[in-house]
């Protein structure tokens, strides 16, 4: 194995989840079982690899002094290629200690902050605190400012000395933009490119939470900050029962869960934020029931090849919050040739085998494609279910909803009667409560 970076024509690389990285400390921390671990190509390709291909060197260690464990320090790690493949090694720093154990902020005042800095398997030094007791660094606030950082030192019981950087970072909730630039206004957002914006949120013992409200009050959420990484959620509708936890950071469609708009409050901060979708005109929306519906999806199906299937459904799956329904309450006779009179090309068929063919083929392909939606329609459901006791509270209205939609497919009644409050409710109790939901429906 050579450490010979000219004549490297791979790399390696380390993504580095939430939970590595403390919002007080500017390096990362390398937690072996929790990063992932990319072997990168001079081609573009990137393979995935595993901590059993792993070895790791000090930074000025020769090629005979790579290891399968990480030693204690600023070290450098790589993972093994192909053969006589060579790969250039990163940089790491292990502690045998997750980064939110490393440090947290104690307490902070007008001049002062207080860090908690732990680590059980050697020496910290802060130079420039002012005092330090049983663990507790007391550092002016003059020493951060203007985006300065303070330098921490390591020194293993058995290692050389490294350095880390204690930083105050951003603290309370920022909106960054596709360009990863903070955004402080109200803003309209193509919900095409929503994926490519982002939240951050970063809290302190008295500032750890921030509050949203989902598409008028549909949802409304308080987050509360952890320092593992994550937010703990809970419902301002419900007694703040916690419904579940999202990471600190992450997408903007992670936070909004499905919603077309979010009110974001944080002390004195409010912001909102709209995802618009122009991907289908207004003026050209069908009618809500099942065969303008199916005429719809078949208009914009012509258009597309084998490769755009994927995307169109997924623009189709975004009308349900719209329109309040489901594409998996329509049937195949909703989507039947008949009802597509006049969208197939039907002249000179009999004198034309090959028109008939492709025809034919373009049909089969849309009702494939027809029942593929349906089945992404059942499954989607917002990232975060409600909990135990509120799915209690909700069983009748589950029940009630879940017998709507069995009268709808057994014929008795169509869903596409229902007053828009009645269909809303469907859909809020279906994605809000999915497993409790279809178990029902699948039970009835």
């Amino acid at each position: 194995m050579s450490d010979n970076k000219l004549h490297a024509t791979s790399w390696t690389e380390i993504e580095y989840p939430v939970t590595s990285k403390n919002p007080f400390i500017v390096e990362p921390i390398f937690e072996p079982k929790e990063v992932r671990y990319i072997l990168c190509r001079t081609n573009g390709e990137r393979v995935e690899s595993r901590l059993s291909f792993a070895v790791f060197n000090t930074l000025d260690g020769t090629a005979d002094d790579w290891e399968d464990d990480p030693m204690l320090g600023h070290i450098r790690m790589q993972v093994l290629g192909d053969g006589d493949e060579e790969v250039e090694p990163v940089e790491v720093y292990y502690l045998d200690l997750g980064a939110k154990e490393l440090l947290s902020l104690e307490s902070e005042d007008d001049k002062t902050l207080t860090f908690n800095i732990y680590w059980p398997d050697g020496d910290v030094n802060v130079p420039k605190a002012i005092s330090s007791d049983n663990d507790l660094y007391v550092i002016n606030r003059s020493e951060f400012e203007d985006g300065k950082t303070v330098e921490m030192i390591l020194t293993p019981d058995d290692g050389e000395p490294f350095s880390l950087h204690i930083q105050i970072p951003f603290t309370g909730f920022q909106l960054l933009d596709e360009n990863g630039v903070r955004v402080c206004d109200d803003v309209d957002i193509d919900a095409k490119k929503a994926e490519n914006w982002s939240y951050s949120f970063v809290g302190t013992p008295d500032k750890d939470r921030f509050s949203i409200v989902l598409d008028n009050d549909r949802l409304n959420y308080i987050c509360i900050w952890r320092e593992d990484g994550l937010l703990t959620v809970r419902n301002q509708h419900d007694h703040l029962a916690v419904v579940g936890e999202i990471p600190s950071e992450g997408s903007l469609r992670q936070l909004m869960q499905g919603a077309r708009t979010v009110f974001i409050k944080f002390r004195n901060m409010r912001q909102t934020v709209s995802l618009t979708d122009n991907t289908f005109d207004v003026e050209g929306m069908p009618e809500c029931n099942a065969v303008a519906l199916a005429r719809f999806a078949f208009e914009k199906f012509i258009d597309i090849d084998a490769d755009g299937e994927e995307t169109l459904a997924n623009n189709l799956i975004t009308l349900e919050t719209k329109m309040f329904f489901q594409w998996y309450w329509l049937n195949e006779a909703d989507w039947s040739h008949e009802n597509m009179e006049g969208m197939l090309d039907m002249s000179d068929l009999d004198s034309n085998p090959e028109k008939m063919m492709q025809q034919a083929l373009l049909f089969n392909r849309y009702e494939s494609f027809m029942k593929k939606l349906r089945m992404l329609s059942y499954m989607t459901q917002d990232d975060i279910q409600g909990d135990k006791i509120r799915e209690r509270n909700n069983k009748r209205k589950i029940l009630r909803s879940a017998r709507s939609i069995a009268a709808h497919q057994q014929g008795i009644e169509s869903l596409w009667d229902k007053p828009v409050e009645t269909r809303q409710e469907i859909l809020l109790l279906f994605h809000l409560y999915h497993q409790a939901f279809t178990e029902t429906l699948e039970s009835l």
